[in-house]
């Protein structure tokens, strides 16, 4: 089969409930029915810290790949190249919900990881600290995963960042996790309906 690329000028990025994409796996059935939230009524590890009013809500981030592989036979879209996307939530008692989407392409075959994480949340000067008490891991793909995160997991699953708010050009809060090599993850809040 000859593949060719195409490029395109649009961004992916969609947050609705617990899902960043609706994708399914294998056998055709959404991801949304197979996965649930975490639940986050677990006694967390640690207390939950005094919640930033600034912060809590719903935050998202999100990219896809311009590259898109079409079969040059048929002229069908075979998708993206890759995608990613994150649906971060601040809940005011000290608690975070964390939902991550990373898609790969490669002709044909198509890996899917879909990780979530809840736990508790510190923000003091700057600094941001996530710590898991529950967590879960699907994969489609060349291997397929499907199972909640182990004990040792979730401790090495604390993530430490530093963090700033910043507005957009039309006057919104974004969240930023900036990073030592200059990248960054600039969240937006969801947009209340």
């Amino acid at each position: 089969m000859r593949i060719r690329t195409l490029l395109i000028t649009s961004t992916l990025f969609a947050a609705c409930g617990t899902m960043l994409f609706a994708p399914s796996d294998a056998s055709g059935r959404e991801w949304s029915t197979i996965l649930s939230s975490p639940d986050t009524s677990a006694t967390p590890a640690t207390q939950p810290s005094k919640m930033p009013e600034r912060v809590v809500g719903k935050w998202h981030y999100g990219s896809v790949s311009a590259l898109q592989y079409v079969d040059g036979t048929t002229g069908q879209n075979l998708g993206s190249a890759r995608g990613n996307g994150e649906v971060l939530i601040f809940k005011p008692d000290g608690t975070y919900e964390d939902y991550v989407y990373i898609e790969m392409r490669t002709y044909d075959l198509v890996s899917r990881c879909f990780t979530t994480t809840s736990g508790t949340c510190e923000f003091t000067d700057g600094k941001l600290i996530l710590r898991p008490a529950k967590g879960h891991y699907l994969t489609t793909g060349s291997r397929n995963i499907d199972r909640d995160m182990t004990e040792q997991e979730l401790k090495d699953n604390v993530r430490h960042y530093n963090w700033h708010m910043e507005k957009t050009d039309d006057g919104e809060d974004k969240f930023v996790i900036p990073f030592d090599d200059g990248s960054r993850f600039e969240y937006r809040r969801e947009k209340a309906e």
